[in-house]
């Protein structure tokens, strides 16, 4: 479990608990060097990292009332924190 070396070829086929952690790629967080896009041609680059969030950091904004939301979410947020 979790070994990327091991490739399950039927996933459908086998139990959730068996299949690896899968991660949602979000696009909140894009650190991209000039130099990357002007030498390589891409805005991936050679190296590649995560940044681990809970759902509580997360927000899908496509909408104006999806952002109104989420800054309601941010607002109560703070306010517990606080």
């Amino acid at each position: 479990k979790d070994d990327p070396s091991q490739i399950i070829t039927e996933p459908q086929s086998v139990a959730r608990q068996i299949l690896p952690k899968i991660y949602w790629h979000n696009a909140y967080i894009d650190l991209i060097r000039p130099a990357t896009i002007l030498e390589q041609g891409c805005c991936m680059g050679k190296r590649c990292m995560s940044f681990l969030m809970g759902p509580e950091d997360n927000a899908d904004i496509d909408t104006p009332e999806q952002w109104a939301m989420a800054e309601e979410k941010k607002r109560a947020q703070l306010a517990a924190a606080a």
